[in-house]
């Protein structure tokens, strides 16, 4: 029980630092955009 509730909490942090990363990487991007341009 107490792995599986582990393993849970886990793959929910894994989710989130990949969706995080994600967003972060777009948001970089609409930022540097006009920097660039």
């Amino acid at each position: 029980m107490k792995t599986k509730l582990f393993s849970f909490i886990f793959a929910i942090v894994f989710i989130i630092q990949l969706y995080a990363e994600t967003v972060g990487n777009i948001q970089l991007r609409n930022f540097s955009k006009p920097l660039i341009v």
